[in-house]
């Protein structure tokens, strides 16, 4: 290994909140790096479980660990700051509390800083549960190409940032407003890309999702339609840095990610109290479109499907928005 891969150090941000079961793993995880130059800052969102305890033990078992706690539960994106703020590491790695890294992980990250130029962020390609496709294409992207095919979810997670340019990107109102969100840490990744020169692609499986019942990413989770909110964020930066054919792209996808979750809404039963929320979430994103442009865009599309799927979604919204102004009911 030769002298400017030793060199780079690793600031490893992991908010943690009640993970008791997971939280070891994902430490040995780390430990067992090949790439040895990296510190962990985890962040306790006020778990309730051992996270803090078994945290606490790793942290005497090895220094490069460090443990620090928060007050009140607040919310991933708000202890993501945190350990932001406190990192001193040349560049970041988040990592969830629940998830793992494959041995070489860092290591790739550091082979990609030093292979491409001027590179500020570091995708890594990932298998979820037992599911995984291998990225096939291209390893280098500009900060904005990148910024566009994320908001679409086309790209591999975003893992590993420039300190400094996280460190100058504060968080706004929005952030602030929604720290509890599970998809707004997200959002703040966004204006990270949008920020970056170039954005790097390692290839091959380094970062491992673990699937938990009532995450975010499980329908039967109200917390789950929190991702229409995500594309609505996403948009509010878009107006201010694309152009008008990249506005129109977003909002025809915008239109189909809202009848995809109108569908799985229909399919699960919840609560009274669930079932009240999550019809508010579906109402206020569609609400939130520009229905003339979003209109025009899927009719002017040549695929037949899509002119089908267009009259089904906007016949179908329409009286949903009818019925939600009488009672929010279905």
């Amino acid at each position: 290994m030769n002298k400017i891969f030793t060199n780079i150090k690793f600031s490893v941000i992991i908010p943690v909140y009640n993970t008791e079961k997971y939280i070891k793993e994902t430490l040995d995880s780390l430990i067992s790096q090949s790439y040895d130059n990296w510190e962990a800052v985890c962040i306790d969102d006020a778990s309730i479980d051992a996270s803090l305890n078994i945290r606490a033990k790793y942290s005497t078992m090895d220094e490069r660990i460090k443990v620090f706690s928060l007050s009140q539960n607040s919310g991933a994106i708000i202890a993501r700051e945190k350990g932001i703020n406190i990192a001193d590491g040349d560049f970041l790695v988040f990592l969830d509390s629940d998830d793992t890294l494959s041995r070489t992980a860092l290591y790739e990250i550091v082979n990609c800083i030093t292979n491409y130029p001027e590179v500020n962020c570091v995708c890594l390609d990932h298998k979820y549960e037992n599911e995984y496709s291998p990225w096939r294409g291209k390893c280098l992207y500009s900060g904005y190409k990148a910024f566009l095919e994320i908001a679409h979810f086309k790209l591999p997670r975003p893992v590993a940032f420039d300190r400094k340019l996280c460190q100058s990107i504060k968080l706004d109102d929005v952030s602030l407003d929604r720290g509890k969100g599970n998809f707004y840490d997200e959002y703040l990744w966004m204006k990270y890309i949008l920020a970056c020169k170039n954005v790097a692609i390692a290839k091959g499986c380094y970062y491992y999702y673990r699937k938990r019942e009532g995450q975010a990413t499980d329908p039967n989770n109200i917390i789950f339609y929190d991702k229409l909110e995500r594309s609505y964020l996403v948009h509010c930066l878009m107006e201010s840095v694309c152009d008008k054919d990249d506005l129109l792209k977003h909002r025809r996808f915008m239109v189909f990610e809202l009848a995809w979750h109108y569908g799985i809404y229909k399919k699960n039963k919840y609560s009274k109290e669930c079932d009240f929320y999550i019809r508010q979430i579906l109402y206020l994103s569609y609400s939130k479109l520009k229905k003339k442009d979003t209109f025009y865009l899927l009719f002017s599309s040549s695929s037949v499907k899509d002119k089908l799927l267009a009259i089904l979604f906007m016949s179908n919204w329409r009286l949903f928005q009818l019925c939600s102004l009488v009672k929010m009911r279905i």
